[in-house]
């Protein structure tokens, strides 16, 4: 199928509303070739279960990077260099305590150690290296 015959859904700033998303996608399946996710997936109250819904869906969704998305990959590198740090303790704090709490882990006042946490349990789920292959654009 040419690119200019496919049917595309466009979600904007989805910030963790699975529920919401999944009675979307399941609404335009039968209707859409490509779903396209245009960032801020997460920071909201199930980041974990739209990201496995989002990959889940394989070739047919297409996903960006928003601003929670570049935070979050900034924080979440396993870098220990000084920017890092600046990204783990002055940017990321109160940005991404929902995607925290998705994933079962809770928020403290040390937010390189949550950072941390949050890296190790994205990697077991392959979450990681997903959000490291977004594309800018």
């Amino acid at each position: 199928m040419d690119a200019s015959e496919l049917r595309y859904t466009v979600v904007p700033d989805s910030h963790g509303q699975y529920e919401l998303v999944s009675r979307m996608v399941e609404a335009h399946l039968a209707t859409t070739d490509i779903f396209i996710f245009l960032g801020d997936v997460l920071n909201g109250p199930d980041c974990a279960r739209l990201i496995h819904l989002i990959r889940e869906l394989g070739d047919r969704a297409i996903t960006i990077v928003g601003n929670h998305e570049w935070v979050g990959r900034n924080a979440l590198t396993d870098d220990n260099d000084d920017l890092v740090r600046v990204w783990q303790t002055e940017v990321w704090p109160g940005y991404e305590e929902d995607t925290l709490a998705s994933y079962g882990l809770h928020a403290t006042k040390n937010w390189i150690d949550n950072a941390r946490k949050l890296h190790d349990k994205m990697g077991e789920t392959g979450d990681l290296s997903w959000l490291h292959s977004l594309d800018p654009y």
